[in-house]
């Protein structure tokens, strides 16, 4: 619970400068921009600044203040790690434990050309196959879902994040090999997975399939060939033509040029609440990008999944949205 507040405090704020004993944030409230000095255990707060968000703003560290020209030598490099946490200018800030000396991490390439991120503890009793939303966007090291990773990886949980083929960060002519054919390629690309030696362990009896946004749809696809023993669906996209229909006639050519007839029937809201298992699925009550899901009828469609409705957008917003969504993701993985 505390790395989880952590992260999520980080994610909340942009970092502007730090040092031994404090950090300078940023963050957007309304129309206007506000500084903060913090200490380190985040308990005193100090206000330093607040700005119309008409103008650009820079932070000089050496004036400490925002002015209208930035300074190239005065800028702030942030990175952070999923396993490592957080570094501003190479220097690690935020308080989370190291857990690269217990946790191995590998970048793995499959031989259809989907790529992956393998986070395995020591110790691994079970596997969690990650499914990113989009489709286009594609996820490393970074820290994700407030911190989710991180917990199950500190309890005996292998994750297994699958940036599929149509993901970004692949050449356009791999990421065009999924177009058309969405389902077939994603049961492709968890084939080649399964192949690789470093993925040994991986079974369907270990295995959980979680898949948010569009990647509920591909987890719903996989469960159907391949049986894992648990499916984690949040905020799933389950009618790719509603979707397209939500979206509008400014988006109608983005959708016919990736999705083919085949892939508007495969995942539709029939065939997609057609598959069976132990699957759970959390829905936002106020999604603002699939709509809200109607629950009566998922219910009617799908009688034996696990329907939570939590009282959210399509992504936690607060912090209490966050814990909310994690306790339950958490509690069905680790059941």
């Amino acid at each position: 619970m505390r790395e989880r507040r952590t992260i999520w405090r980080e994610d909340q704020y942009q970092i502007l400068e730090a040092s031994n004993h404090e950090i300078i944030v940023g963050r957007v409230k309304g129309e206007r921009y506000h500084v903060y000095s913090r200490d380190l255990n985040g308990r005193r707060r100090r206000h330093l600044a607040n700005v119309s968000l008409e103008s650009d703003w820079y932070w000089s560290p050496s004036k400490m203040a925002l002015i209208k020209e930035p300074v190239s030598s005065e800028k702030i490099l942030r990175k952070e790690h999923v396993l490592k946490g957080h570094f501003i200018n190479g220097k690690n800030f935020g308080g989370l434990k190291d857990l690269s000396s217990v946790v191995r991490s590998l970048e793995l390439k499959t031989s259809s050309g989907a790529k992956a991120v393998l986070l395995q503890p020591e110790e691994t009793e079970r596997w969690f196959i990650s499914l990113h939303g989009g489709p286009e966007s594609r996820e490393g090291f970074e820290l994700r879902y407030g911190g989710l990773y991180r917990e199950l990886v500190q309890r005996k949980t292998a994750v297994l994040i699958l940036n599929y083929r149509g993901s970004l960060g692949a050449a356009m002519s791999v990421r065009k090999n999924a177009w058309g054919r969405w389902g077939e390629s994603i049961c492709e690309d968890y084939s080649a997975l399964l192949k690789m030696p470093e993925l040994r362990e991986l079974s369907p009896e270990n295995a959980t399939f979680f898949g948010v946004s569009f990647g509920g749809a591909l987890a719903l696809v996989l469960q159907k060939k391949f049986k894992a023993s648990r499916v984690i669906l949040s905020s799933p996209l389950l009618d790719l033509d509603r979707q397209m229909k939500r979206a509008g006639p400014r988006f109608e050519k983005w959708f016919r040029t990736r999705f083919s007839h085949r892939d508007f029937l495969e995942l539709s809201f029939g065939s997609l609440t057609a598959t069976s298992g132990n699957i759970a699925c959390l829905l936002g009550a106020k999604d603002e990008v699939l709509g809200r899901s109607d629950i009566q009828v998922l219910k009617r469609c799908a009688p034996d999944w696990a329907i939570i409705e939590q009282d959210r957008g399509h992504a936690p917003n607060s912090y209490r949205e966050l814990s909310e969504w994690s306790s339950a993701v958490r509690s069905f993985v680790l059941a």
